[in-house]
């Protein structure tokens, strides 16, 4: 009777068992994981033919998403502007040109433009490039000296660049610059540090590039143990010339190279055109302002102004793929405030958050719930539910014209962007893509996954909360898109 029992209890776990589909299981591991204990997850596969949830878990909590919000974001924007749209910079003069004299102003006039001086984006003019093309174009004119002021109006975005509730140790450092009117070098700079042998010991400031002599540096970067990696953090306000350096980096004797946010893009663009009209032999006063300053201290005297040269940015498709595919910030917080500029004349970040829910909702998205801070999910006040972030990518592949230049857009497991590393060794890798997030105590991934059957559905992983390390919780959560290729 015994052994009849044992069978019958051992063949009940076979029964339920076998009733539970691999991604269950995969979730039910996720679930019982120790470092999980205090945390929440959100699961949600949707079929995309049928819109049918396959599996969820919390399916309606919202967490916090971190950069899966991208895919929000950009999916939104070729929605919006279309894949075809690009951003027009243009050097612009007021006053009048007398025997090569101008007796007026030169404004770089932005439209908010990610990519210009770009050292990131292939194809991009670089920064050099740029500003050489600016200045011929000054010297075509006619233009010898200039008795004005050389002025970078970044005006069309306002004087906003991070979001309201970025954290402070976010926006010293390049991740956290947020987007202007008018950005310029991905508004990164480099700052090489030259190591030092001794545990503890400040290591010196050896470089800036791109060069800006009027950053001051309060350097309290200390020396640590081989292998810890760049574990320092630039502090300072956005338009304050004063940064302070804080963290570690590790001991040794070569050059390590930290990336800074520029405190003024706007300001750094005309500085750096000035130093370009000077080198070029056009006489200028040299003095540079941010139009914001200009306005501020009385300074406009005309009314109109004239185009030299206008400089156009890669289609949109192409400021998309970056977006996604290496997680730029900036990219994305770009995206979202020109998207509010063109709807509602108003490129702020509270703006373009009402248009993308707009947008949605209009596509019979059900918003409740879906707490948008800012277009790259850098903020820790996000909030969407796995759902929503599903549905949208559902809506998204059902669209052609946002589908067929966003799914390239997203990082392939096992082959680019940020899931290159993931899914090695498993038929996952080629048949998930994926937009990834994560920042301390968030893990998070949307998407796509090409089922055995050559069925597509859409998915949502977000994990907040766990505790450990968080590549551990990332193996886990590997395992559920793996599982989801198996689905029929």
């Amino acid at each position: 009777m015994k052994q009849i029992t044992s069978i019958l209890f051992f063949l009940c776990l076979s029964i339920i068992s076998f009733s539970q589909s691999r991604v269950q299981i995969a979730i039910d591991d996720l679930i019982a994981y120790e470092p999980m204990r205090y945390g929440s997850l959100s699961v949600c596969v949707l079929d995309v033919e049928t819109g049918k949830i396959l599996e969820q878990y919390n399916p309606m909590m919202s967490l916090v998403p971190a950069s899966t919000m991208k895919a929000v974001t950009t999916a939104t924007a070729l929605g919006i502007l279309g894949h075809s749209y690009t951003y027009k910079t243009t050097l612009e003069y007021d006053g009048k040109i007398k025997n090569g004299t101008l007796d007026g102003n030169l404004y770089i006039k932005g439209s908010g433009d990610p990519t210009l001086g770009s050292d990131q984006l292939e194809g991009t003019p670089s920064l050099e490039e740029v500003m050489k093309k600016m200045s011929n174009s000054v010297q075509k004119k006619g233009i010898q000296k200039v008795n004005g002021y050389v002025v970078g109006d970044g005006s069309t975005f306002g004087t906003a660049m991070p979001a309201a509730n970025w954290q402070w140790n976010d926006i010293g450092n390049y991740y956290g610059v947020g987007a202007g009117g008018l950005n310029i070098h991905e508004n990164m700079y480099y700052l090489f540090l030259k190591q030092k042998n001794t545990l503890g010991s400040t290591p010196s400031i050896a470089r800036i590039v791109p060069k800006m002599p009027y950053l001051v540096l309060m350097n309290e970067i200390k020396s640590d143990k081989r292998g810890t990696g760049d574990n320092a953090y630039i502090f300072g306000a956005p338009y304050s010339t004063t940064r302070y350096l804080r963290g570690t980096i590790p001991v040794g004797n070569k050059e390590f190279r930290v990336k800074g946010a520029m405190p003024d893009p706007a300001h750094y663009a005309a500085h750096r055109l000035t130093e370009q009209l000077e080198t070029n032999g056009v006489s200028t006063q040299k003095i540079a302002k941010n139009i914001f300053e200009y306005r501020r201290e009385g300074l406009d005297r005309y009314t109109t102004r004239q185009a030299l040269i206008t400089l156009t940015s890669p289609p949109l498709s192409k400021i998309v793929q970056r977006t996604n595919e290496k997680s730029v910030n900036l990219y994305a917080e770009a995206l979202l405030k020109t998207m509010a500029k063109v709807k509602k004349s108003v490129g702020t970040t509270d703006k373009g958050v009402e248009t993308v829910k707009e947008f949605w909702e209009e596509r019979g998205m059900n918003m409740e719930g879906f707490f948008m801070e800012d277009g790259s999910g850098l903020s820790p006040r996000n909030g969407v539910t796995s759902f929503q972030l599903s549905q949208i990518m559902r809506k998204v592949a059902k669209d052609k014209n946002i589908f067929e230049h966003f799914y390239p857009s997203l990082a392939v497991g096992g082959r680019t962007g940020t899931a290159r590393y993931m899914f090695k060794k498993s038929k996952a890798a080629g048949n998930i893509r994926l937009k990834s997030g994560s920042m301390r105590r968030v893990r998070a991934y949307t998407g796509y996954a090409t089922t055995k059957s050559g069925k597509l559905v859409a998915f949502t992983i977000i994990a907040n909360n766990f505790m450990g390390k968080s590549r551990l919780i990332r193996t886990k959560m590997e395992k559920i898109m793996e599982a989801l290729v198996d689905l029929p």
